[in-house]
């Protein structure tokens, strides 16, 4: 039995280079991967796996090896990369966009979540940053009660030390302290700017810059599709890390017209 998520001959190949040679079991990574597309695009449970794929165990097994051992975070960078080329733009990018999104979480998921008063629900936020075309480059998940300036201040590292940025483009909701560490000059609305100009340049406005952060927000909109991730169903936030990362791996194999 096959579905429309199943990856086809041209898909596995980009994405079986980058894979561990060696797996757990008689099921070959091909059917695992299938498997954990249709989790994200279907939002079936695990223990609801069609009886076509390997069983659930199986799976999850592989899901958090794939996370733990980097595999998730190459096959991002290496699609972004060549999107960013067939784009007419630079393999690394310059300037970044930074949001989140608070989301509900599942019945049943107690760790990791709390009180959004902004948004007024329970559960988890995340935090995105992305390119010019809305791809990602570095991405957490924390309780919704976090703010947002804690999102920045996990990713912060992680973006210094693989990208040379230049410019990110936040809201107001990222004033403060931990922007400083990011090195970077952020550059939001002219609103924002206007009130931030006795702060040192800690938000600064560039000149003959428009707002763009409405790239991201459509990135949050694409993986609104799966329904996965229409809510936080995982019980851990490196769970939920996982699967935003898959999906953002279908979305780009998909445009990057592999058939």
């Amino acid at each position: 039995m096959s579905f429309p998520s199943d990856l086809t001959n041209s898909q596995w190949k980009a994405i079986s280079a980058f894979l561990p040679v060696k797996t757990k079991g008689i099921h070959n990574l091909r059917s695992i991967i299938n498997a954990l597309f249709y989790i994200v695009k279907t939002g079936c449970p695990w223990r609801y796996l069609p009886r076509c794929f390997p069983l659930w165990q199986s799976v999850y097994y592989h899901f958090r090896r794939l996370q733990s051992i980097g595999v998730l975070n190459r096959l991002m960078s290496k699609f972004r990369t060549l999107l960013r080329v067939n784009a007419g733009k630079s393999p690394q990018p310059s300037v970044a966009l930074i949001d989140s999104q608070s989301i509900r979480t599942a019945a049943g998921v107690s760790k990791s979540k709390g009180w959004d008063g902004a948004k007024r629900l329970v559960g988890r936020k995340r935090h995105l940053v992305t390119d010019t075309l809305g791809l990602p480059l570095a991405l957490c998940v924390t309780s919704a009660s976090a703010s947002d300036r804690e999102g920045m201040a996990a990713m912060t590292p992680y973006l210094n030390r693989i990208y040379n940025l230049k410019t990110l483009f936040a809201d107001s909701g990222y004033m403060g302290i931990h922007i400083t560490d990011a090195r970077l000059i952020i550059t939001s609305r002219k609103a924002i700017a206007d009130k931030c100009n006795s702060l040192s340049g800690v938000l600064t406005e560039t000149s003959g810059t428009k707002p763009k952060r409405w790239v991201v927000e459509r990135s949050f909109a694409w993986i609104g599709h799966y329904r996965r991730l229409a809510k936080d169903f995982e019980r851990h936030t490196a769970s939920s890390e996982a699967m935003i990362k898959i999906v953002f791996i279908s979305i780009m194999l998909r445009r990057l017209n592999v058939v």
